[in-house]
């Protein structure tokens, strides 16, 4: 069973802050790409997308095993720590569909 999960984060520095995890998350992916705003992340063992908003980071992951898709989370959520203004300490994950972002909570003005 794959394994998806995703996220809403209210950044004051959002762009910046995915801007930099990015930088940090080169060494761990196979390859990223970005396309319509969204960051694409392989990282062979579990794919990422990441799109920033004004305010806010929209982050959906992906993953055969249950392990292997947390530790990405983990992965994701500390290289944004290291640079993000107001990162919450707690991060709420939300199982999600394989279409990212379909779930109304990461629409725009809902879910805060």
């Amino acid at each position: 069973m794959r394994e998806i999960w995703e996220t809403r984060l209210s950044l004051a520095n959002a762009s910046e802050a995915v801007e930099h995890a990015i930088e940090g998350l080169k060494a761990h992916c196979r390859s990223i790409n970005q396309q319509d705003g969204q960051y694409y992340l392989d990282f062979e063992v579990a794919i990422a997308v990441v799109r920033s908003h004004e305010g806010y980071l929209s982050i959906h992951v992906e993953a055969q095993e249950l392990d292997v898709c947390h530790g990405t989370k983990m992965m994701i959520i500390s290289h944004l720590n290291r640079c993000a203004v107001k990162m919450p300490v707690n991060v709420l994950w939300i199982i999600a569909s394989e279409s990212p972002f379909a779930h109304q909570a990461f629409l725009p003005g809902r879910g805060e």
